[in-house]
């Protein structure tokens, strides 16, 4: 009876034990920026943006085809007077008739501007240059998430450091039984709370960030140390100049208003159009009944009230908005890539000092506290390293 029983439910429990085998996650730096990448809601809604422009650019494009229209209306009318339907009813003209009558009509109809002052133009370049400026917030939107992806990592891996620096010493000095060290031992215990309330906030940021359930068991690999490199600042300069998406953006803007003042100027231009109406005004081949017209249609603006003359004025102010944007954006980059850069430069330095302190406690055999110390501030500078490296590839807008 146990052997069918075992053979009966052991495909079960072993299915059951890979599932919470599975249950546990381990991310990486690639793997953050990816599942932010997939999960941040700003840039679905970004993604979402990109496809309205799309559309847009479909839907001016469709303003150079003719516009088609086939009409069909049949009707059962009684008049005392002749009238006819409104246009969203197909324009259908009844008669002067005693008594009650019926009436079936057929309308088709062709409709071409020919000439519009350049409006459908200027409409189609403007829906192009929206798509580019959707592109370019989007990757400002991206540019920001992997900036905050970064940054919960090492806050994460820094946590984690310190708590296992805090734990190990607790359990090495457990094991020498050394008495002067008992009050210390207090202390230490007293502070690995703190080093793990640091530790559990990191872990929720660091979920939060990418977008996944707050109670999901998982593990974050990888070393808060990073490669030290030298940077010119004025190549730094120029590499941000090329690659900041907020400088894009501002001149995507510039050129958006530019077109929108030419769109607003073709409101003084005349429209030309031409059309063609086929109509059965009632449908009896027999008596061979129909109406046709081809026509050209000329429209000249003369005098609105001077109201396209005030948007025209908004839309040239807004044009020069853009142009003292750029010089914002232009001496606000300047300012973050000199400030990042000096930081990153500063936090190594102070990460080389640890280091040397560190190993000069080792090397005279300095007291217990002392090389904890060390360590401790060791492990701080590697967390300003990197996080000072990282917010140096924001400002130039480059990973580097």
């Amino acid at each position: 009876m146990i052997i069918k029983f075992v053979v009966l439910f052991f495909p079960l429990f072993c299915f059951i034990n890979y599932l919470f085998a599975q249950s546990s996650r381990t991310f990486g730096l690639n793997d953050s920026i990816f599942y932010a990448m997939k999960n941040n809601q700003q840039i679905l809604v970004a993604n979402e943006d990109v496809e309205i422009a799309k559309a847009r650019i479909m839907e001016t494009r469709a303003l150079n085809f003719p516009k088609i229209d086939f009409n069909f209306n049949a009707s059962q009318y009684e008049t005392m007077s002749p009238f006819m339907l409104s246009d969203y009813l197909g324009s259908v003209y009844y008669p002067k008739k005693g008594g009650l009558s019926s009436n079936y009509a057929a309308r088709f109809s062709i409709l071409q501007y020919l000439y519009a002052g350049g409006r459908y133009t200027s409409n189609f370049k403007l829906a192009k240059t929206n798509l580019q400026a959707s592109e370019a917030n989007r990757d400002i939107v991206v540019a920001m998430v992997k900036y905050e992806v970064k940054k919960v990592y090492y806050n994460l891996l820094y946590a984690k450091e310190k708590y296992r620096l805090w734990d190990d010493e607790i359990k090495a000095i457990a094991k020498q039984k050394v008495p002067r060290y008992n009050d210390w031992v207090v202390e230490l215990n007293r502070e690995r709370y703190n080093a793990k309330i640091l530790l559990e906030i990191a872990r929720l940021n660091f979920l939060s960030k990418l977008g996944i359930e707050l109670n999901t068991d998982f593990d974050v690999t990888g070393s808060i140390e990073i490669e030290l490199k030298s940077f010119d600042i004025n190549k730094l300069f120029a590499i941000s100049y090329q690659y900041r998406k907020e400088l894009n953006a501002v001149a995507i803007q510039e050129t958006i208003d530019s077109l929108s003042v030419s769109l607003l100027q073709t409101e003084k231009y005349p429209t030309i159009t031409l059309g063609g109406t086929y109509e059965l005004p009632e449908i009896n081949l027999s008596k061979g009944t129909k109406n046709w017209a081809v026509y050209i249609n000329l429209n000249l603006p003369i005098f609105d009230g001077w109201a396209s003359w005030a948007r025209l004025s908004a839309k040239k102010s807004h044009l020069k908005q853009s142009g003292l944007r750029k010089t914002i954006i232009d001496d606000t980059i300047a300012l973050d890539v000199r400030r990042s850069y000096l930081a990153y430069e500063v936090s190594k330095e102070k990460l080389k000092f640890d280091s040397e302190n560190l190993e000069r406690f080792i090397a005279q055999g300095a007291d217990r506290k002392k090389i904890f110390a060390a360590k401790n501030n060791l492990l701080e500078s590697k967390l300003d390293v990197a996080l000072s490296y990282i917010q140096l590839e924001k400002a130039v807008g480059k990973e580097l």
